[in-house]
């Protein structure tokens, strides 16, 4: 089970298309949510979605609390069909998908810091721009 906390500022506009964007955050929060729930703790675990505005760049950050991802992973989780899932637990289609999105469909970037032990942090940077996207 995980918390998930909102830090986000009430005037920040996001000029893109939401149901991509949306597709996105879900992808990486059941991601999350899932590897917090398989570490089987005591406590719950937490995500935090949090915003700023960079100036050239709206960013959004996805943070958990989970076990963190091993750096031989690292350069491979936005591949296509890579995953650490145990057979028929998942496709490894959510991360790639979201990159091309936010890459291809935005001209924004997606990022990963992660340390084992501690959790990871996905950054997802979209161009400050104020027309909207369709």
């Amino acid at each position: 089970m995980s918390e998930i906390v909102l830090n986000v500022p009430e005037d920040l506009v996001v000029y893109c298309n939401r149901l991509k964007l949306g597709q996105v955050l879900i992808n990486i929060i059941v991601n999350a949510a899932q590897v917090i729930k398989s570490q089987e703790r005591s406590k719950k675990g937490c995500i935090t979605i949090s915003a700023d505005n960079e100036g050239a760049y709206i960013n959004i950050y996805v943070t958990d609390d989970g076990p963190g991802i091993p750096q031989k992973n690292l350069n491979k989780i936005f591949d296509p069909f890579f995953t650490t899932k145990e057979a028929g637990q998942g496709t490894g289609l959510g991360l790639s998908i979201s990159y091309d999105i936010i890459t291809t469909s935005h001209g924004g970037m997606l990022l990963v810091n992660s340390e084992v032990g501690i959790g990871t942090t996905f950054t997802i940077k979209l161009p400050n721009i104020t027309e909207r996207i369709e």
